[in-house]
């Protein structure tokens, strides 16, 4: 699979639309009327490789695609003012007469319906498509497939980082090989985890993921499958973590590995007290020599919040596309810009 990138593309004194995924974590979460504040910009600034780039090859003006939340038709609150602002003090090449940041793309319902009509507005102004949200590529969405069909395409920079990085540990990965698994929707980890049934040497699950696993069979009985054998609880006995017990059979089984694979914390870890396996798995693998990728939003949160990022070959900002993509799926958004 290969993928189209920028010299693939015309640049030089194009417009260029460019699909990022600036869905930043804000105060308040559902945004508000007077703004938001933004919690932590790396989404933001992750882009920046690729406008560098843009700027260098000489494009005439990028247009900025990006959702932020999950609006339902147009919503005050979850506008991308707050955004550009925020772009407008961090990024240092900004020019008015070079970028124009659109507003939540996800306010037209067509968006999401991956309307050709709504692709073919925004390419009468747009003369090449780039796309840099690795995170998105699962969603057969207007701002992923159908204007990449319009408008010559490719991926960015951050997309092809995000590629890359993920193709390596899924088909190339040195073993033994452990995936630790945890947050929930055990939908979305599921088709990953049988699908590494005869893959990876051992696959660890705990979260909420962990708690429904245990009434799935086709988990449960696989092999290579380990689920906790203990759990930390809160006043209600309501299971937030996995417990000592099952921290001290996941450290064994992380040491020695040559190449891990971590989406989702371990526990309800924004919850004070209930963060101690995360922390620790996270603390482990930033000293071990073994090939460390790790993603999903709120495992990079709890990385970045222990200042552990530059301790891992790569730290993904994808959650559910990654976890996709692990298990074989094809992406359309991906799909559509191979060469």
């Amino acid at each position: 699979m290969i993928l189209k990138t920028l010299d693939d593309i015309e640049i030089r004194k194009n417009r260029i639309a460019v699909r990022v995924d600036w869905n930043v974590p804000i105060d308040p979460p559902e945004g508000g009327k007077d703004g938001y504040r933004i919690l932590d910009d790396s989404r933001m600034r992750a882009s920046f490789p690729t406008f560098d780039e843009l700027l260098n090859r000489g494009c005439r003006r990028i247009y900025i695609f990006t959702h932020l939340g999950k609006p339902k038709g147009y919503d005050e609150k979850l506008r991308t003012f707050p955004l550009k602002h925020h772009f407008v003090k961090i990024y240092p090449r900004y020019d008015q007469k070079k970028f124009t940041v659109l507003d939540n793309i996800r306010f037209d319902p067509r968006e999401e319906k991956n309307s050709g009509i709504l692709a073919k507005r925004y390419a009468g102004f747009c003369e090449t498509f780039v796309n840099d949200a690795f995170s998105v590529c699962h969603r057969a969405h207007m701002s992923t497939v159908a204007i990449a069909k319009i408008l010559p395409s490719c991926a960015g920079l951050l997309l092809q980082k995000e590629f890359k990085h993920l193709s390596k540990i899924r088909d190339h990965h040195k073993k033994p090989f452990v995936i630790i698994i945890g947050g929930a929707k055990i939908e979305d980890k599921k088709p990953m985890i049988l699908a590494f049934e005869d893959k990876a040497d051992w696959i660890l699950v705990g979260g909420k993921t962990a708690l429904e696993a245990e009434k799935d069979a086709n988990i449960k009985n696989q092999k290579n499958v380990i689920l906790p054998v203990d759990y930390l609880t809160n006043e209600q006995g309501d299971k937030w973590d996995i417990g000592p017990k099952t921290i001290k059979l996941f450290l064994a089984k992380i040491t020695g590995a040559k190449s891990i694979f971590w989406n989702g914390n371990l526990g309800k870890s924004e919850e004070k007290g209930f963060e101690k396996a995360s922390v620790e798995i996270a603390q482990k693998l930033a000293k071990s020599s073994a090939e460390v990728i790790t993603a999903g939003g709120d495992t990079e949160a709890l990385i970045s919040q222990l200042g552990l990022e530059e301790k891992y070959r790569y730290v993904s900002l994808s959650g559910g596309a990654s976890l996709e993509f692990m298990a074989g799926k094809k992406l359309p958004g991906l799909e559509v810009l191979l060469k």
